[in-house]
């Protein structure tokens, strides 16, 4: 069904299905030439990857949110016509530490590995290592493929087998603990990102990586007294933006406390937001200040006139964190995962207070635009998993005019879909001739499908079915193959 409007008045229906999408697989699976319903592009040739949390159950131990979960790497592969599956577990430490022993080694998002009295006293003195379950992104360094959490060690996989090849060495003495799991990448292929360093002065670390180096060259140092949850970062033409959301830490508390990493995190709308705008090229950093207000995704940044744009999917507080525990998912009930796409403004010309402005009254959450030719420019559209039953999990596939703010929806009932990927047809003209991928459970019939629409009209294209229900995952990316 599609629907030119955003719908936010149909009520939630009595039995909701989306439960299945967040328990445990502990088999790796391949599956050769998929069942195709209607007809994939010809010219869709690659592989669609991703990476999210499949395993919460170990032999002695459990995950307690989704964001924990050991990492699961999946592979669609389009070729001549036919589309296969795999996935593979991401061999990182966490996960091997995790198997061998049966229980958690490695301090997750929310979840903390019980330890004794010895292993507490040397935290104090030697933070624990950061995890490396790569269970969030799919990211690339030059021709790299990465799978990555918010810490700064990226795994790098095989693309064509999925199989872990170890972790991604800097060549520099930045150290940290936080890292963002979505860099920008510049015109040249540079990348861009924050570090987060926790102490008695704790520090964040703008960095830029360029092509062909794994050597990053800080722009910018920030103190942060009470850093903040930040999972993305913005970027426009000329500068960089960390949205601190008064969701913040003090790190003494997380240093010395025996809680889960979300957990020392506190919610101080008091604060408001501040946006530290940094230039690309001097590195100078303005602290701008606005309303309290929370979000996961940067979407866009542009330049206009004096003015910065900057689009992120924003809620009105962190409480969505507290609605992802498996326990809450797992029992269908009514929970809040998408967020409104949203405008802050700042007028370069003037330190005055950010203004804040909704597109769109539809409801969203991981967002996709046409990043390769759109970002950092003003641009017109974005895609997104978002909500058609209110209380229900993320369940259609949303289409968002940022000038109008008007909204195209595919929405089946009982059926939830991912993030969905854009990849943009050869030749195209407009900001939205191409396709969009997302990975579909169908909870009727227990199967998961990779759907893919016309990013245009957001009719459906075609669906290969996987025979089993995949856990939902978050991110992913479209490697091209030789056909384009």
């Amino acid at each position: 069904m599609k629907t030119e409007e955003p719908i936010t008045t149909s009520p939630r229906s009595e039995e909701a299905t989306f439960a299945p999408g967040f328990q445990s697989q502990y088999d790796e699976q391949r599956y050769e030439n998929l069942e195709i319903q209607g007809s994939f592009p010809d010219w869709l040739e690659g592989s669609l990857l991703r990476t999210g949390p499949a395993l919460f159950e170990l032999e002695k131990d459990k995950y307690n949110h989704w964001f924990d979960g050991l990492a699961l790497l999946h592979k669609f592969e389009f070729r001549k016509g036919q589309v296969n599956y795999a996935n593979r577990f991401l061999e990182s430490d966490a996960y091997c530490k995790a198997r061998e022993n049966g229980k958690i080694s490695i301090k997750e998002f929310a979840t903390d590995p019980c330890r004794n009295l010895f292993q507490k006293v040397k935290s104090f003195v030697v933070p624990p290592r950061p995890t490396d379950n790569g269970n969030i992104s799919i990211i690339k360094y030059d021709d790299i493929w990465l799978a990555t959490s918010e810490t700064p060690l990226p795994v790098r996989f095989e693309e064509n087998t999925l199989a872990t090849l170890g972790h991604f060495d800097f060549n520099d003495q930045l150290d940290g603990q936080i890292q963002s799991a979505h860099p920008h990448y510049g015109a040249d292929g540079s990348v861009y990102n924050y570090l987060l360093k926790f102490g008695l002065r704790s520090k964040y670390f703008v960095f830029k990586m360029d092509t062909g180096s794994n050597s990053r060259e800080v722009l910018a140092e920030i103190k942060a007294p009470n850093p903040s949850y930040m999972h993305s970062i913005g970027m426009s033409e000329n500068y960089l933006i960390l949205t601190e959301f008064p969701k913040i830490v003090n790190p003494l508390e997380l240093a010395f406390g025996d809680k889960p990493l979300i957990e020392n995190y506190h919610w101080k709308p008091e604060l408001g937001t501040k946006y530290q705008v940094i230039n690309r090229e001097t590195g100078m950093v303005t602290c701008y200040e606005g309303d309290a207000i929370f979000g996961f995704h940067h979407v866009n940044s542009f330049e206009e006139n004096d003015h910065l744009y900057i689009d992120f999917v924003a809620f009105d507080d962190a409480s969505v964190l507290d609605h992802l525990y498996l326990d809450a998912l797992r029992s269908n009930e009514a929970t809040n995962a998408a967020g409104h796409l949203t405008r802050a403004t700042i007028n370069l010309r003037q330190n005055g207070p950010v203004s804040l402005e909704r597109l769109s009254e539809k409801s969203v959450e991981l967002p996709r635009i046409n990043y390769e030719r759109y970002n950092t420019r003003p641009y017109r559209y974005v895609y997104g998993a978002g909500n058609t039953v209110p209380g229900n999990f993320l369940d259609d596939i949303t289409k968002i005019d940022v000038q109008t703010g008007e909204a195209r929806v595919w929405y089946t009932e009982d059926h939830y879909p991912g993030e969905p990927v854009f990849v943009s047809a050869p030749g195209a003209k407009k900001e939205d001739d191409g396709i969009l991928l997302s990975v579909v459970l169908n909870s009727t019939n227990q199967t998961t499908f990779l759907l893919a629409l016309d990013a245009s009209t957001m009719e459906e294209v075609a669906r290969a079915t996987v025979p089993e229900v995949l856990p939902f995952g978050f991110h992913g990316q479209f490697s091209v193959g030789s056909g384009q």
